[in-house]
């Protein structure tokens, strides 16, 4: 293992890459989001862009939850016992993604 692969892992190991983990000296994610997403709040070009492509991604979600919702089923399992199929799963990943931001 190199010395950039251990630190990864034990970043990892430490919490340090965890989603859930917010630093005990950095900026809430809270206040990150509203910051970047206000348009009364001063930015550079990369924010700017940055905040109007959140928007277009964000726009898109109803349309990409109801496509999912639409196709999700259950298939059966290499087993035999029934499985979600892709769909279901995105599907359920999305929505968890999605309460997880708000």
């Amino acid at each position: 293992m190199c010395k950039l692969e251990y630190k990864a892992a034990k970043r990892k190991e430490d919490g340090a890459m965890n989603d859930d983990v917010e630093e005990q000296n950095s900026t809430p994610r809270e206040e990150l989001r509203r910051q970047i997403m206000s348009y009364n709040e001063p930015k550079n070009e990369r924010e700017w862009w940055a905040m109007h492509r959140i928007e277009k991604l964000e726009s898109l979600f109803p349309a990409i939850l109801e496509y999912l919702e639409n196709q999700a089923d259950v298939v059966d399992g290499d087993n035999g016992i029934p499985a979600p199929n892709i769909a279901m799963s995105l599907l359920v990943w999305t929505k968890h993604a999605l309460e997880k931001k708000q």
